[in-house]
């Protein structure tokens, strides 16, 4: 019963986002607001404050998060579909997303509003506009949130880093601000192998049926570690820099990703 209750207030918040988006995105042509992609920011942390809630998510967060909290290029370790909700409530982001997600019933309408940059990796050779789109957006001093391991994973191990995309904050000159996050429990008890599937979303998993299990959880406890920004504005060659900012980045999120659990 608490799982019904839940998914009907989740579509309600879903249903009164996408109307507030639609409203803004109109909005959009008459006003013509030089930060277009600001508002719809804000309104993506509304909604996923109101979802983190709902699902049970308690969020412990450690670190400081920076004075001015806007233009940033946000890079995070990636479990599932729950990181985007949890740092999509503590910034105003706009989301990157795998292309496929556009095909996925309302979601994809969603996602289309709200201004999510979508990447098809098989087009390797239009990778370029893609991280000009990124850059076009920080250039708006709008973050950008962005899972540079390119896919979920079951937390055993951070996949490398996709190093071509931090060209984007080096074209904006923006900041990279690493976000390491850890989940710790559910319903009070320590993450495991046996049950970090109900919060862990990766592989051939359906979104559908893991959101509705998760659904019937009281309480999720994750930590979100805020690194130091790293400046990308240092003069030098691009494929370097790039590289750099790939493994410093890399090196913050690690050093604090727990031991594989068992």
């Amino acid at each position: 019963m608490i799982r019904l209750i839940k998914l009907v207030l989740c579509l309600g918040c879903f249903v009164f986002y996408l109307l507030a988006a639609c409203l803004v995105r109109f909005s959009f042509f008459v006003l013509r607001p030089r930060r277009r992609w600001l508002p719809i920011a804000y309104l993506i942390r509304a909604f996923a404050w109101c979802l983190v809630r709902l699902i049970g998510v308690r969020i412990h967060l450690m670190g400081e998060k920076p004075r001015s909290s806007l233009g940033f290029f946000l890079v995070s370790n990636h479990v599932g579909y729950l990181d985007g909700f949890v740092l999509g409530s503590l910034f105003p982001v706009i989301y990157t997303s795998k292309s496929e997600l556009k095909r996925w019933p309302l979601i994809g309408a969603m996602t289309e509003l709200s201004g999510t940059l979508f990447i098809d990796r098989q087009r390797k050779n239009h990778i370029s506009e893609y991280i000009e789109d990124i850059a076009s957006v920080l250039r708006q001093g709008v973050n950008v949130l962005f899972f540079p391991e390119g896919t979920s994973t079951n937390g055993e191990e951070m996949l490398a880093f996709k190093s071509s995309f931090f060209e984007a904050p080096l074209r904006a000159r923006s900041a990279v601000v690493p976000l390491t996050l850890r989940y710790r429990s559910i319903d009070g008890e320590p993450l495991t192998k046996e049950n970090r599937d109900q919060v862990f979303w990766y592989g051939e998993m359906t979104f559908m049926g893991h959101f509705f299990n998760l659904l019937g959880h009281r309480r999720v406890d994750v930590d979100v570690i805020v690194h130091e920004p790293i400046s990308a504005s240092a003069p030098g060659e691009k494929e370097f820099l790039r590289k750099d900012l790939s493994e410093r980045a890399f090196e913050a999120i690690a050093s604090k990703i727990p031991a594989p659990v068992l």
